[in-house]
């Protein structure tokens, strides 16, 4: 019984990950949309209200960098 209930989970599974993967992908759609180490604005794509945050170095002025996108579509540094 236990081996036909796990048989049965694997393909849920498989779509599971499947459907992460790809959300994954969406939501970094405006990481690298910044130029400039965010010193100009870049419109994300239409499809995504919120990207994912990651904080950089400037090597030119040394500072943190938070790039992503607000609820606007729109990149911004923070």
């Amino acid at each position: 019984i236990g081996k036909n209930k796990a048989e049965m989970s694997y393909p849920t599974l498989v779509i599971v990950i499947t459907l992460l993967q790809v959300a994954l992908v969406e939501n970094l759609d405006c990481f690298t949309g910044r130029l400039g180490f965010g010193l100009m604005f870049t419109e994300c794509s239409p499809n995504i209200s919120y990207c994912v945050k990651v904080t950089n170095i400037d090597p030119e002025y040394v500072h943190v960098i938070d790039k992503g996108c607000d609820m606007e579509n729109f990149c911004h540094v923070s």
